[in-house]
């Protein structure tokens, strides 16, 4: 027999249970509604959970991550009486790996110069380039503003560039020091990251010995025509032969510029006029020739005058160069008188380079120029030339 007050509820429920039970069932339906939609649009998550990629843009690993001490001219501030700075560069890459969307995600990062124990120097490197994010006033710290990152997806890498010093001392890095704000929606702060933080990452970019007398390199990201030269200034000096300025017209084809200048005891650039040899090795990736002046990758080598020979003419000045797929180095003809132009190839000489100037500083040029010889070459390609 069913029971009597499950009978009786069925037949005379009185009208307040019965819109009781309403609201209930519409309850209940509101209820299953709202798990839909988080089933189809998943729940905002905090920021800590995105995966980031920070590492050097120079090389892809295993090769070192380095720049050098000296390059053109930059804003930075002159250390120790040097001049000039590089550029580093590193690629930030975002992802959401979670199954939660993050609604507003910053990224956060901050420069230093730090020596052999990981401490910070004295030394500055500021920011260059940061696509999208604010600089602060001092240009160590930027903050991006990444946006919306929906769950499986990731944020296109972009790339942010830091000049380096002309820092004078082994074993010192520039060390970007990186964090993602916990919070959605964070302000982004420009304060500088704490390199002591346990939320904040590290990245390094090595910064090469500085130049000897005999020998110097410049590396640097390069996003633009201009100017590198190797060495402590653009201009040799009896402490410091190895110099070379190279004008880039355009901006190389992977980005880096290397320039390495070394005083060599090979001979097959050596004369009597010129006892040491001289050799110069380029790493700028790239055809540069277009049939105009302003097209070429143009060099200016500088010999200082105590490495030439008394009585020794610049009008017999003769440059070699090698490729790396050459046994012979071949010697450099002089550029088209007309054009300035590369001129008709010739057997036995060089057909991607041309000397398109000869200088010899006269007594009253300064203590660092008088008695030098100054070459200027255009070519097409990079290469190792040796004089």
């Amino acid at each position: 027999m069913t029971p009597t007050n499950q009978v009786v509820g069925l037949r005379k429920r009185p009208k307040s249970a019965e819109t009781a039970r309403s609201h209930s069932r519409w309850a209940s339906s509101a209820w299953l509604v709202l798990l839909l939609l988080a089933a189809a649009s998943p729940a905002m998550a905090g920021t800590s959970n995105l995966s980031v990629d920070v590492h050097s843009a120079l090389t892809p690993p295993p090769l070192p991550d380095k720049v050098s001490p000296s390059a053109t001219t930059c804003a930075l501030a002159p250390i120790a009486g040097k001049v000039g700075c590089t550029t580093a560069a590193y690629s930030v890459g975002i992802s959401n790996p979670t199954s939660s969307n993050v609604s507003n995600a910053y990224f956060h990062a901050t420069t230093y110069v730090v020596d052999a124990n990981d401490q910070p120097t004295a030394y500055k490197a500021e920011f260059l380039t940061a696509p999208g994010c604010s600089i602060s006033a001092n240009l160590t710290t930027i903050s991006c503003q990444i946006g919306q990152v929906s769950a499986g997806a990731s944020v296109a890498p972009f790339i942010v560039t830091v000049h380096s010093p002309a820092v004078t001392t082994t074993d010192y890095k520039i060390k970007l020091v990186w964090d993602i704000p916990s919070g959605q929606g964070a302000s982004g702060s420009l304060a500088p990251v704490s390199s002591s933080s346990a939320q904040s990452q590290s990245s390094y970019t090595t910064i090469s010995d500085p130049p000897t007398p005999k020998k110097a390199t410049t590396r640097s990201w390069v996003t633009t025509a201009g100017e590198l030269y190797t060495g402590n200034a653009e201009i040799a000096t009896a402490a410091n032969l190895g110099t070379v300025k190279v004008i880039l017209p355009k901006a190389p084809d992977t980005n880096v510029a290397t320039i390495t200048t070394e005083v060599t005891e090979e001979t097959f650039c050596t004369t009597a006029d010129f006892p040491k040899c001289i050799k110069f090795t380029l790493d700028i990736p790239g055809e540069f020739e277009n049939g105009t002046i302003a097209g070429y990758l143009t060099f200016v080598l500088q010999r200082d005058t105590t490495t030439i020979k008394k009585g020794a003419r610049v009008e017999n000045v003769m440059l070699y160069y090698q490729s790396s797929d050459e046994a012979v180095p071949l010697p450099i003809p002089d550029c088209d008188p007309l054009t300035g132009l590369l001129p008709v190839p010739v057997p036995g000489y060089d057909d991607g380079r041309c000397i398109a100037l000869r200088e010899a500083y006269p007594n009253n040029a300064g203590k660092d120029l008088k008695g030098d010889f100054k070459i200027t070459v255009r070519g097409k390609s990079n290469g190792r030339i040796g004089w």
